[in-house]
């Protein structure tokens, strides 16, 4: 049987809510740093590791992982315009509507709508 990577066990240390080693991510070279970064947004980890743990992150990964949540603001932004616009076109046609997808997990989910993965690409 496989063992987990080394870029996993760093990240999964690094979350964990008792007995964290955030420490265990300083051992990572770039290579497992961009494999991490995958794994991490395949499994919607990224940003969270960054607000728990950012200062053991290398500086290009903290500028990338920051770069994200920028994209992240602008698509929520561009998704709350959006919103806003269908709003008044259904209110004009006196439709009924429901709250779409996206929106659903903030701000409960993530307190700052940025800082969630919901809004990723």
């Amino acid at each position: 049987m496989p063992s987990t990577p080394r870029y996993v066990t760093a990240l999964i240390s690094a979350l964990s809510f008792r007995g964290a080693q955030p420490e265990l991510l300083q051992a990572l070279d770039d290579s497992e740093w961009h494999q991490l970064l995958v794994f991490g947004d395949q499994m919607r980890l990224t940003i969270p590791l960054a607000q728990v743990c950012g200062d053991y992150c290398p500086s290009w990964v903290r500028s990338r992982i920051d770069q994200n949540i920028a994209d992240n603001a602008r698509r929520f932004q561009m998704i709350k315009t959006t919103y806003a616009e269908i709003v008044e076109v259904f209110r004009a046609a006196d439709v009924e509507h429901v709250v779409l997808k996206g929106f659903t997990k903030s701000p409960d989910y993530a307190p700052e709508s940025a800082l969630s993965d919901s809004v990723r690409h």
